[in-house]
Formats: structure tokens, C-alpha cells, sequence
């Protein structure tokens, strides 16, 4: 970044979205940066063209939401969303060793020099996307809106929290980007939002708010982009109370294979299991032999834990 010319931001976000500075983000700044993003899907294409489609101001004068149309060579076209920040020089030598890849280009305002950066990592701008959900604020942008929406569990979850609460951001980066509120919010950022009611958004909160199964997040609220055209939200972020765990649950099945096969590696194979199992279709039905339960600890347990949450779960979804 050092040898790169930095954008003159002496007006703020405007000045980021003139058109000589847009032409160079879009042409420039944005696919070198794209490429370098876990949740970017098209890595196994050739960028063709980057268009900033939608930009709405937060409450900070330095960082705003926008849409981006990704166009790939072959015709495939994704919209991504992708908060925007502007860091003042004190950060900037945090930032780069920090998340080097969260970095979109050098800014210079007056005397003073600094990033622009992806918002998720500007604690300034998470406080702004959460208040925008904590007081169902509604922003607009340059073709549409932007629409905090506040669920019915908010005050539940915050408790006796007092609002800015401490941020954070989720170590495991996927298609989305998780941001986290002290101890009892977290935020999803859906990065390819798309058109229509958002899946984790619909069943979370018909869960949350019409029926009584507890055993989810529970919804908190969530962030909509509204067209100026008969297009259908977009659903740019959710908000659910913050659950702690210790780990997942695939990781753990796997912990608990490998122990299992440590334990069964030292022992000889029983010369009756064959037939004391019987045929295939009732060996579900029976218990799991002595050495089968001692050998998997509580894990048999905890599948049948599993199966009847998961029967709860459907139960609820089926409430009418």
C-alpha cells in the first residue's frame, strides 16, 4: 500500500463515491481486495467488472453500507454487501499487521493519512449497524433504503446491558462475517444478500417469536435494503442473542471417533459381535453392547440428545 497514490477523502464518504475515485475503486481497488475475501465466491472465475450499485451513510460521517455487482466473465453476476470505513493514521499501522486483507486502499485527508478499510473491522462502524437494529432505524441510500429492524426478543437478550457494549469479531470466516456485542449479540453480515426473505432470518424468528422452542439463538432483529423499484428486501444482516459453546458439533463427533477407534485399536475384535449384533434390521433396536458404550463414553447419549431436539424442532415448525 505504500506505493499506492491515496484517495483524497477530505470530504468524507462523498468524496470516496465521486466518479473519478468510484471509476478507480471499482476498476482497481475493489478486485484486488475482493479476491482476497473467504466469503468472495467467484475466486474461481476472472473478475469482469466490479459496480458500486447502492452506498447508504451510517451515523458516522466515516463509513457507509454498500451493494456491490460482481460481474464474472461467462455472465455470472452476485451482488455482495461490503461496509465501508475510513481509518485515521493511529490505526493504520493496527490494521495492516492485523488484517492486512481488510485493507481497500490509502486515503489522505488534509495533513492527515489513513485506510479505507472493510467496516467489519472499525469498531465505529459495528456500533452503528447494531444501533441501527436497536432503535429500528430507517437510512437512506442513493436507490433505496436501509431498514433496522428490531425483533421482539431485543430487550430480553440485552437485559441489563447498557448500549455501546464491547465489540468483537467472530474467528471463523466463512461465506458470512460474524460481529460480536460483549457478551450477548451477535450480528451475521450476510455478504450475498439476495432478493427475497433471508432462510435463517424467516425460521429464526417464527421460532423466536410464535412458538415456545428456546433451543435456537434466539432473533433479535435484523437489516433490510429496500429498492426504490417493486424488487423484493434484500436481507443484509441478522441479529441473535449470542450463545456460548464450545465448539461444534461436527468437530466434536470427530474428537470422539478418533478416541473410539484409539480405544478399539487395543482390543481384539470380539469372535461373537457378528452374530450377537443379528441382522441389519433391528440392530438399531438394541442397546449398544457393554464395551460399545463404554468404549463411546457419553457420545450415545448425546446423539439421542440431538435426535430429540431435532423432533422439537420439528414439532415447533409445524405449529400452524
Amino acid at each position: 500500500m505504500k506505493d499506492t497514490i491515496p484517495i483524497n477523502a477530505a470530504m468524507g464518504w462523498e468524496a470516496i463515491l465521486t466518479d473519478e475515485n468510484r471509476h478507480r475503486l471499482e476498476s482497481h481497488d475493489l478486485p484486488k481486495f475482493l479476491v482476497k475475501q473467504r466469503w468472495f465466491a467467484g475466486k474461481s472465475g476472472i473478475i469482469e467488472s466490479v459496480r458500486l450499485v447502492e452506498w447508504a451513510p451510517l451515523e458516522a460521517s466515516h463509513s457507509f453500507l454498500s451493494l456491490i455487482e460482481v460481474r464474472l466473465q461467462g455472465g455470472a453476476v452476485d451482488m455482495y454487501l461490503l461496509p465501508l470505513a475510513m481509518t485515521a493514521s493511529t490505526g493504520v499501522e493496527g490494521l495492516e499487521r492485523t488484517a492486512p486483507n481488510m485493507v481497500i486502499a490509502p486515503i489522505i485527508a488534509g495533513r492527515t493519512s489513513g485506510l479505507l478499510c472493510d467496516g467489519s473491522y472499525d469498531d465505529r462502524t459495528c456500533q452503528s449497524l447494531f444501533s441501527l437494529v436497536e432503535n429500528a432505524t430507517e437510512i437512506r441510500a442513493n436507490h433505496g433504503r436501509i431498514c433496522g429492524v428490531r425483533g421482539k426478543a431485543f430487550s430480553m437478550v440485552l437485559g441489563n446491558r447498557q448500549p455501546p457494549l464491547p465489540v468483537r469479531r467472530g474467528s471463523a470466516e466463512q461465506s458470512n462475517t460474524s460481529i460480536l456485542y460483549g457478551e450477548g449479540f451477535i450480528l451475521k453480515l450476510f455478504r450475498r444478500p439476495e432478493a427475497g426473505e433471508n432462510p435463517d432470518c424467516e425460521i429464526g424468528r417464527y421460532l423466536t417469536e410464535n412458538t415456545r422452542f428456546e433451543r435456537i439463538p434466539p432473533f433479535a432483529g435484523m437489516l433490510l435494503h429496500v429498492g426504490r423499484d417493486s424488487s423484493e428486501p434484500r436481507t443484509l444482516a441478522m441479529l441473535q442473542g449470542l450463545v456460548k459453546n464450545q465448539g461444534d458439533g461436527w468437530t466434536w463427533s470427530l474428537e470422539e471417533l478418533r478416541r473410539y477407534y484409539q480405544i478399539s485399536a487395543a482390543r481384539q475384535f470380539p469372535q461373537q459381535a457378528a452374530r450377537d449384533l443379528g441382522g441389519e434390521d433391528d440392530t438399531s433396536l438394541k442397546p449398544p453392547s457393554s464395551f460399545a458404550a463404554s468404549a463411546l463414553g457419553g457420545y450415545t447419549d448425546s446423539a439421542a440428545l440431538l435426535g430429540r431436539r431435532t423432533a422439537e424442532l420439528h414439532l415447533a415448525l409445524a405449529t400452524p
